[in-house]
Parts: structure tokens; sequence; C-alpha cells
């Protein structure tokens, strides 16, 4: 910590239950620029951790200090609404506030503690599980195909777990943008473990990651034709079969230059439904300057037609997220959020899954990213936004020793 430009201070271990924070570390948490809230499964059971978000908020609003919470093994979603676990750990800490300290009364302790917490839940931070990546992929495994609910704290772990669970079981699996050989390993281990009938597909787009697993067949999807490639582009520009008569040499000329790949098809007809003759011609020009091999380039005018600041934000940050959960966040900051999801959707740059999360195709995303650290890639401190972990820590580092 030292060597890291940072203070270190011990808080007093032998503070009693009741007591409110001391002078010293209230002065400790007014001096600093940054304040990290980790709330993890057993946070709300210390009364002394729930009055500290309380001070960390004020100072947020009356210092403008940074406040990013870190949610450890909960859903930011039970720590905004106080549900669950978390509801009856605030009452037993505030009952017990009150047993020490008649004077200080539940009811109020439970109303700051609440607003404190719904506060910082709303706040942008991070959130362990969409971090835990393998770690979570084997849990989710597991979870499908057994029924059962595993926790997993190390790769290796996991993949014991699975050899030893599904050794021999019949099994029709899926994995999806596979990469290396190392993310296979780690979610089926010995491909021999399987049982007779069991089926495993695999999508990539590294064919010699494909050629190194000696795959039993290797299956390359090709290109719409002209017919699928119109009919798809209709029925998003103008959820008809086919296109309208006034538009039918535009539309072909559009499907021409996007070269048969569905998901320009499907993100440039949303873009272009209900859009004027002369608004097409100009995404047309714009096509005509970009080479077929320049998937992201074709994709990025539909993204680059979104006015509003929020919808960027919800491409870049609340991909995978709940839907519910980022209305309230986007809510919660004064932006509209329904009608920034709703405008996504209906350009099909963002699907809502069965789970009422919110999904991107993995080409839509590099080219949102793309767009955003162009000619910027070695300054992330200039970026309009930051997604990488590490990206985040060094503009943190550089902010804080500015100070």
């Amino acid at each position: 910590m030292q060597t890291g430009e940072s203070t270190l201070f011990l808080n007093d271990k032998k503070l009693r239950k009741g007591e409110e924070l001391g002078p010293e570390l209230k002065r400790a948490t007014e001096g600093s620029h940054i304040s990290i809230v980790v709330l993890s499964v057993n946070y709300a059971n210390s009364s002394w951790c729930l009055n500290e978000p309380v001070h960390i908020m004020v100072c947020h609003k009356s210092y403008g200090q940074f406040v990013l919470p870190v949610f450890y093994g909960v859903e930011p979603s039970v720590v905004r609404k106080e549900s669950g676990f978390l509801g009856e750990a605030l009452k037993a800490s505030a009952r017990s506030v009150e047993f020490f300290n008649p004077k200080r009364k539940k009811e109020n302790l439970l109303s700051k503690w609440k607003t404190a917490l719904t506060e910082v839940a709303n706040l942008i931070g991070w959130d362990s599980h969409s971090i835990r990546g393998i770690t979570h992929l084997q849990e989710q495994l597991l979870s499908d195909l057994l029924k059962i609910k595993q926790e997993i704290h190390s790769i290796a772990s996991g993949i014991t777990k699975i050899e030893t669970r599904l050794w021999g079981q019949k099994a029709f699996i899926v994995l999806d943008d596979v990469t290396k050989s190392e993310q296979l390993k780690a979610l089926c281990g010995n491909l021999m473990l399987f049982g007779s009938g069991s089926v495993l597909i695999i999508t990539t787009r590294d064919v010699h990651f494909l050629n190194s697993l000696s795959a039993g067949h290797v299956f390359t999807t090709t290109e719409m034709d002209d017919n699928q490639s119109l009919e798809l582009f209709s029925g998003h520009a103008f959820r008809l079969p086919s296109p309208r008569d006034d538009f039918s040499k535009l539309s072909r000329n559009v499907v021409a230059y996007c070269g048969g790949l569905p998901l320009a098809l499907e993100v440039l007809g949303s873009y272009l439904s209900e859009r004027t003759k002369q608004e097409w011609r100009s995404a047309l020009s714009k096509l005509k300057k970009i080479p077929n091999s320049q998937v992201l380039q074709k994709l990025r005018i539909s993204y680059d037609g979104l006015e509003d600041y929020k919808e960027k934000d919800i491409c870049c940050f609340f991909i995978g997220k709940n839907r519910a959960d980022v209305t309230k966040i986007l809510n919660g900051c004064g932006l509209h959020a329904d009608i920034g999801i709703a405008v996504l959707i209906e350009h099909s740059l963002v699907k809502v899954e069965k789970n009422n999360k919110l999904q991107m195709h993995d080409l839509l995303r590099d080219m949102g990213r793309a767009v955003v650290g162009e000619s910027l890639e070695k300054e992330p401190a200039k970026h309009s936004r930051l997604w990488f972990h590490d990206d985040v820590l060094d503009v943190v580092k550089q902010y804080c020793k500015n100070f």
C-alpha cells in the first residue's frame, strides 16, 4: 500500500456494538478522494459496517467524493431492495444497537442504513458475479446439467468437480465463442469423460483452434444468398418479407453491400426502418466506401446513429445485466432508461434474453469498444468510457497521484 502511494488506516477493533464511527475514521474518510464500499453477504450483520456507507454518502454529496461499490457475492438488486437475508440482517443489527444503546431507535437506524445502501447500490460498480469468468461458467454448467448449486472458488477445483460429476453422463453442450483450449479444458475437462451419445458443439471465429482439437466435424457457416438476405433485411426494415416497391432498388443495393452477413442485415435494416429515401442514400453512400472485409465499420453506421449518450453507456457497460437493474440504476441517475433500452432493441443493437438480461452480439460489442478507444488506445484516461479493470485501476492511480 505504501509503495502504491496510499495511506493505510486500520479501524479500531475495540469499538463496541452500537458505537458511532470514531473521529479518526471519519477524518480519514473525509480526507479521501475515493471510497470503495465492498458489500458482502455478511455486510449487514455489522452495525459498525452499516454506519460507514452512511458517512461515505454524506462525503459523496458534500465534497463530490468518488464512490465505487463492489458487490462481492451479493446481487446489486438485493442490496438495492434490502430484500431477503439482507433485510433480515438489517433488522437484527438495528435491534442489537437499540439493546446496547436504547437512545438509538431501530426505526431511525433502519431508515438511515437503507437509504445509504440504496444510494450506494444505484452507483455503477463491480459485481463479482460478472467478473469471475470461467469459475462462474463452471458453476452454471453443473447447475444446468445436474440441477445442483455448486460454489467453485478456483478453475482447478472446478475442473475436478466437472470431471467427477459428469463422468459417463450423456449430455448436449453448446459452448459459444471459444477462443482458447484452456477455456474448453476448464469447462469440459477430458473430452472423453461424457457418456455415449453426448454432443458437444463449439462455435469459434478461429479455425486454427478447431484444427488443433481434431474436431469430429467442422461446419463452416456461409453467407446468406441474395434472396435470404433480402427477406431478412426486409423483415427488419419494413416488417414485411419483401421490400416496398418504392424502396426495392435501394434495398437490393444495401443488401449487396452487407455481404450476406445476418447481423449486418438485421442492424442496418432496423436502422433504416421508417427513414426517408435521402437517409437511405446517405447510408448507402457510406457503405460503398467500406470494404467487404471491414464488418465493424458497416455496423458502426447504426451505432453512430444513436443520439443519446445513455444509449451508448448501455452498450458499453450493461450487457449481461438484468434489464430491471439497469433501468433502476440509470433512472436513479436522472436518465430515462426505458426509452434508451427500447431504442437499442428497435435498432437490433441489444436483445433481451428469457432471463431478462441484456445481450449484444460480440461483433457489436467489439465495434462499440473500438469506437470509444480509437486514436486514444494508449491513453485510457482520455477515453469516454472504461470497462477493462486494469484500465480503470490505472486511471484511478493516475488521478490519485495528481492530489
